[in-house]
């Protein structure tokens, strides 16, 4: 970049605003390709999902669910059942990845919502 832009003049924020436009426009054309080729390859509709989590169960239970059906599978629902003995095991929210630092004296802490 340094021979690039040796005697041309540029500045940060013409190149970061081109750059965030490419971006946006690529992930723009990621999605709407996702979406096309989910509509062609399954009866569901993905932009009533507020999640891929929850597309892939809709999916499941539109696509896969019924054809167990028809084989006379049965497919438990533990939720139904066992449920409560597992709503211990359930974690989640923002899960952050970084490195500490700290000068002078201090302390970490590490907090845990456990309702």
């Amino acid at each position: 970049m340094v021979v690039a832009f040796k005697d041309a003049p540029w500045g940060f924020l013409e190149l970061s605003r081109g750059y965030v436009l490419s971006d946006c426009k690529a992930l723009y054309q990621i999605i709407v390709k996702f979406f096309e080729s989910f509509r062609e390859a399954f009866p569901v509709n993905p932009l009533k999902s507020l999640s891929i989590p929850g597309l892939s169960f809709t999916t499941w239970r539109t696509v896969q669910l019924p054809k167990l059906h028809k084989d006379n599978l049965e497919v438990y629902d533990l939720s139904q059942t066992l449920g409560n003995h597992f709503r211990d095991a359930y974690c989640g929210g923002i899960v952050d990845v970084y490195r500490p630092h700290l000068i002078g004296k201090g302390y970490y802490y590490d907090v845990t919502n456990k309702i």
